[in-house]
């Protein structure tokens, strides 16, 4: 299905105010509805790097959670040589946009585990672009600053309500 309006009329143009959002034309979104009394949670991955180009922006409509940062790289290496996993948590309240680029997006797993659920209920709609969907040219283009929010190696652009 294409994209509903209010993507290209309301939530494109802040997108594109976000430097990491500069190139990318997102094309996929999914909106997801987590449920705190129905024991939901966000299993942890890495998204596909065949299916989803580099980044991947989150925006928390409502809710507030913690999402865990896991690095995969040393978890892959040899068993002598492995280092021991360390997960990063970061903060994502609600009306938060958090853009996934570089370590964060390829070398770290990310998901939400039930009792990082902080809210009764979270609303968040995730956005890519995926070279197998075909893509509308957006045409506003723009720049702001964005704190960044860096813990023990995970890097995460977040934007926090003025």
């Amino acid at each position: 299905r294409p994209m509903p309006d209010f993507f290209s009329t309301l939530l494109w143009p802040k997108l594109q105010r976000v430097e990491a959002m500069m190139a990318c034309q997102p094309n996929e979104a999914n909106a997801i509805d987590y449920r705190t009394k129905d024991g939901h949670y966000l299993s942890h991955h890495v998204d596909d790097r065949q299916l989803s180009k580099e980044p991947i922006a989150n925006l928390s409509l409502a809710g507030n959670c913690y999402m865990s940062y896991t690095n995969m790289k040393h978890k892959n290496r040899k068993r002598q040589h492995e280092q021991p996993c360390h997960t990063n948590k970061v903060l994502l309240r609600a009306r938060t946009l958090q853009v996934m680029t570089g370590k964060s997006r390829y070398d770290y797993s990310h998901g939400i585990e039930k009792h990082d659920l902080l809210s009764d209920r979270r609303v968040s709609v995730t956005m890519r672009e995926s070279p197998t969907t075909a893509t509308a040219t957006p045409t506003v283009t723009s720049s702001r600053i964005v704190h960044g929010e860096k813990k023990k190696g995970v890097e995460v652009e977040v934007e926090y309500p003025a």
